[in-house]
C-alpha cells in the first residue's frame, strides 16, 4: 500500500479521512464501504479525499481508499475496551454477548 501511495505523489494521500468502529453485529466485510465500516468491533479508516460534507480540512486528494482492520485489540486510557472481535471492556461484555446471538 505505501507504494501505491507514493506513486500517487499526492500528500493528503496520507491523511486520515475518517475513522469508523464498528458495531452491527450482521455486517460483513464484503467490499460495500457503507458495510465494510460497521463490522461488528472492527475499524476502519479512510485515507486520502474527504468528502466536502465533513466540512473538515483536508479536502480533495487524488484517491480515496478505506482499510479495514478486524478483530484489533483497542484501549481507551490503557484499558482494554475490545479484543478479537468482541467488546471486553466490564461495562460492555454483557451487551456484547447478547448483540452477537
Amino acid at each position: 500500500m505505501s507504494k501505491w501511495l507514493e506513486s500517487l505523489g499526492d500528500e493528503r494521500m496520507y491523511y486520515i479521512a475518517h475513522a469508523s468502529w464498528g458495531f452491527h453485529p450482521k455486517a460483513l466485510l464484503r467490499g460495500i464501504p457503507v458495510e465494510d465500516e460497521r463490522v461488528y468491533a472492527g475499524v476502519e479508516f479512510g485515507f486520502g479525499s474527504q468528502s466536502l460534507k465533513f466540512k473538515g480540512k483536508i479536502g480533495l486528494a487524488k484517491a480515496h481508499t478505506d482499510m479495514s482492520i478486524l478483530e484489533p485489540e483497542v484501549y481507551y486510557d490503557d484499558v482494554l475496551v475490545a479484543r478479537g472481535g468482541k467488546f471486553v471492556h466490564p461495562e460492555l461484555a454483557d451487551l456484547d454477548k447478547r448483540l452477537r446471538k
